[in-house]
């Protein structure tokens, strides 16, 4: 069993020429993720919380009441097909969000890999 953890932020730059010459400003959005891997023979499964704030924006000057706050829960199963090829199925969902950052994930992604592989 393996445990992951990160933390990030993503950074704005200005934009002077929102909607006809105003000036949107965006704070930063800080991330922090937890993952939780159990290896089988030739699959992984995991388990993923997400936790981000952040992101206030200001037109003008003038802050506007549109931080973000959202936990998110997932899970995700990989299954590798051989030494380069696997398919991962994952999925996550909002368990706390604000305002509106509610969404659902389900989704299947193929993967390659380079090299020496597995």
């Amino acid at each position: 069993m393996t445990v992951e953890a990160a933390q990030g932020m993503v950074l704005f730059t200005d934009d002077a020429d929102y909607f006809g010459g105003h000036v949107l400003e965006q704070r930063p959005i800080y991330t922090t993720r937890a993952n939780l891997i159990y290896r089988f023979d030739r699959a992984s499964a995991s388990l993923n919380v997400l936790y981000f704030t952040g992101g206030q924006t200001a037109v003008d000057g003038v802050n506007r009441d549109d931080r973000i706050e959202t936990w998110r829960f997932g899970g995700a199963l990989t299954i590798d097909v051989d030494l380069h090829h696997s398919v991962k199925l994952y999925g996550s969902r909002g368990v706390t969000q604000r305002p509106g950052t509610n969404y659902d994930i389900l989704g299947m992604s193929w993967q390659y890999k380079w090299g020496a592989g597995l």
